[in-house]
């Protein structure tokens, strides 16, 4: 159990310097997030720290989105496919029709290309896990902080489905 100063100095992205501390912080159950130089938000400033907090639980698009390498692509609600209904191909998913920031209309499969993530990343067989888009879990920002790039080298696809 952690005392509450050290809970508040994880949250806060600083760490405490106690031996029960340190024991925790080098265990290897620790999530690689918050393991010692991987702060997911490393080096904020107070003032940014309280900004994030009173940011949450952040803006989200109006309709499901597509979260893929930082930004989101909004589509149709109405046009997913969950995959339950794909019958052995994500095809559904690749021929979406997404809506970039700019306003560009585009398929899921140009994006892609476009992001440097390929197909085959997304098959029938690849494994999908479930994330709630619950709170903050529902705005690109907090997604932006969960999946960052450098920890995700292959490209980061995350549906948003409402």
């Amino acid at each position: 159990m952690l005392k509450p100063c050290t809970a508040t100095r994880l949250l806060a992205g600083g760490f405490c310097n106690s031996k029960a501390c340190r024991r925790m912080l080098s265990s290897p159950v620790l999530p690689a997030r918050l393991q010692p130089g991987r702060v997911v938000v490393a080096n904020a400033t107070t003032a940014e720290r309280l900004a994030r907090a009173k940011g949450y639980p952040y803006p989200r698009p109006a309709t499901s989105f597509i979260f893929c390498n930082g930004t989101a692509y909004t589509f149709d609600d109405s046009t997913w496919v969950p995959p339950s209904q794909w019958h052995g191909s994500p095809e559904h998913l690749l021929q979406l029709q997404v809506t970039a920031p700019d306003g560009t209309n585009s398929s899921l499969d140009t994006v892609l290309a476009q992001q440097g993530v390929h197909e085959s990343a997304l098959t029938a067989e690849t494994p999908l896990t479930l994330i709630l888009a619950i709170g903050s879990n529902a705005g690109p920002e907090q997604l932006a902080r969960k999946f960052p790039l450098d920890l995700f080298p292959d490209g980061v696809v995350v549906p948003v489905v409402q």
